[in-house]
């Protein structure tokens, strides 16, 4: 019932996509500040020079992070069955999609045997044998993926990992070839992601717990990047204050900007210092499990991250859907002129409907959680990142839109 719930929420915002649109004021996938993680000099040891602008003289540093042993959710991932679903469908239909990506009559017929199919209020679900999944083509498990990953209710159980950091990935996590090999069956390829979905049947097919603690840990760990910020004698405090110092942080802002200038040669200063407190103590961090003696389990995701960035403590209704959309119509607008810190990046489909949703922070970089699993961590992206991850949840022939809206108090 709660995502039958949600989808009449998100029709509501996908309203506002279209008013948005019809105001002239959707914007094209765009990057602030262009591509930043793709070129530039190397300024300092492991720095290498972003984008100057508004923000200031910015670095970066490529890094990736990775779930410690001990959060990894392996019972709750290996008890989770698997299930796809299709939204308002027929079998009919779905045997007709089936036969369009080149399964088979016989893979047809495994798939759509009564004993798994089950039509719910919110749509018709599948769950598929661990075999017939494993036994698809490529190219017919790529299309399938694609098809289940435009619904919500399937999207907890996608994990994307750029396919040329993989190899290095399960060796780094100790992934013996034999997992590797059987990984690949489960998985698909998607522009420059490897793209994994229905993760449990996988490792419920491991030999032993340390194969299935190994490869959770590779597919965990996560690229992410250290922003830094070149303060020198000659910065303009004022203008770097009016651009970090937002809410009520502001004089603490300036006050540290102005201590940094003063140091003879300048310094580069880590952006997670001028983050306010929520943001600066999730960064770079996996969520822990959450305690059901102390009320229900919150969906700590992208919407409750990007609305909740500016707060002391968070706000948990920011884990209703139909909280954070009355929000986003009483207490933003949308941006008409640059993209600054602050500003809520959404990323929506052609009909206005949103899919994810970052605080963008400078040059093309945003502060997102993607996913709202303990194996998604919260962490600084690219918008392209972003664009390339989330174009898996539409039609090839459609394209995300990016959309900045701008909270009206600060």
């Amino acid at each position: 019932m709660k995502k039958t719930a949600n989808s009449w929420v998100w029709a509501g915002v996908a309203l506002l996509g279209v008013c948005a649109f019809s105001a002239g004021l959707w914007l094209r996938p765009m990057l602030p500040g262009g591509d930043t993680a793709q070129s530039g000099p190397q300024v300092a040891a492991g720095v290498v020079r972003g984008q100057p602008g508004p923000w200031g003289e910015l670095g970066y540093t490529p890094i990736s992070i990775a779930a410690p042993d001990e959060v990894l959710p392996l019972q709750a991932m290996e008890a989770k069955p698997l299930v796809w679903f299709w939204g308002s469908t027929t079998t009919a239909e779905l045997s007709t999609f089936f036969a369009s990506v080149g399964l088979s009559a016989a893979q047809s017929e495994q798939l759509l045997q009564p004993a798994c199919v089950t039509v719910r209020p919110q749509g018709l679900e599948l769950r598929p044998a661990r075999d017939t999944v494993v036994a698809l083509e490529p190219a017919a498990r790529q299309e399938l993926y694609k098809r289940l990953a435009r619904y919500p209710e399937n999207r907890d159980d996608f994990i994307y990992i750029p396919s040329v950091k993989l190899p290095e990935l399960l060796r780094r996590s100790g992934v013996s070839p034999a997992t590797a090999d059987l990984a690949r069956k489960w998985s698909c390829t998607y522009g420059r992601y490897t793209v994994y979905f229905g993760l449990a049947c996988l490792l419920s097919s491991l030999p032993t717990y340390e194969d299935k603690v190994h490869f959770l840990k590779a597919v965990s760990r996560q690229a992410t990047y250290l922003l830094h910020l070149h303060i020198t004698p000659e910065s303009d405090i004022n203008a770097l204050t009016r651009y970090w110092g937002k809410a009520c942080w502001s004089s603490d802002t300036q006050a540290f900007l102005e201590s940094l200038a003063a140091v003879r040669g300048g310094a580069w200063l880590d952006v997670i210092e001028l983050l306010p407190p929520l943001p600066t103590s999730l960064l770079y961090t996996y969520p822990l499990s959450q305690n059901p003696l102390k009320g229900p389990v919150l969906i700590r995701d992208c919407h409750w991250t990007a609305f909740n960035f500016f707060r002391d403590l968070p706000d948990e209704r920011y884990a209703n859907p139909s909280f954070v959309f009355r929000h986003l119509h009483d207490d933003f607008t949308p941006v008409h002129g640059d993209t600054r810190y602050g500003d809520l990046v959404l990323l929506t489909k052609p009909d206005g409907s949103i899919i994810h949703s970052a605080v963008f922070l400078a040059d093309g970089f945003v502060f997102s959680k993607n996913g709202d699993t303990d194996l998604h961590p919260w962490l600084i992206c690219t918008l392209a990142d972003l664009l390339e991850q989330y174009a898996f949840q539409v039609p090839p022939e459609q394209q995300l839109n990016v959309v900045f809206f701008r909270n009206k108090y600060y």
